[in-house]
C-alpha cells in the first residue's frame, strides 16, 4: 500500500520441508532462498514448485542476486560451527528484479 503497510495477506508457497531464510526475487517472480540446515539454495514459483537447487557443502544463510547483469547468485554460507563464513556464488538463468 501507498503507506508501507502490508495488505491481502496469503500463503505464496507451503513449503513444508524447507524452513526458507534469506530471500531474494528474480524478473520471472520466483525466489531464490537459502535452506538453513539443508545445504542448498532453492529457487520456488508461487504455489511452491522447486525448479532449481543449488547444493553448498556448507550451511546456507542467506541469498541475493547481483552482479552487473544481475544474473549471480550471492550465497552466504558458514561451517556448522558458525566459526567460518564466506560467500559464494553461481551464475543463473533469471536475472534479479526491483533493488537489492
Amino acid at each position: 500500500m501507498d503507506n508501507g503497510s502490508l495488505a491481502d495477506r496469503r500463503i505464496w508457497a507451503n513449503l513444508k520441508s524447507i524452513a526458507p531464510d534469506g530471500i531474494c526475487l528474480d524478473a520471472e517472480g520466483a525466489i531464490w532462498a537459502a535452506a538453513p540446515g539443508r545445504g542448498r539454495v532453492v529457487r520456488i514459483l508461487e504455489g511452491g514448485k522447486i525448479t532449481h537447487k543449488v547444493k553448498i557443502t556448507r550451511d546456507v544463510f542467506a541469498c541475493m542476486l547481483g552482479g552487473p547483469d544481475r544474473d549471480i547468485l550471492f550465497i552466504c554460507t558458514a561451517t556448522k560451527e558458525r566459526t567460518n563464513g564466506s560467500i559464494e556464488y553461481v551464475k543463473v538463468e533469471v536475472p534479479g528484479a526491483g533493488l537489492p
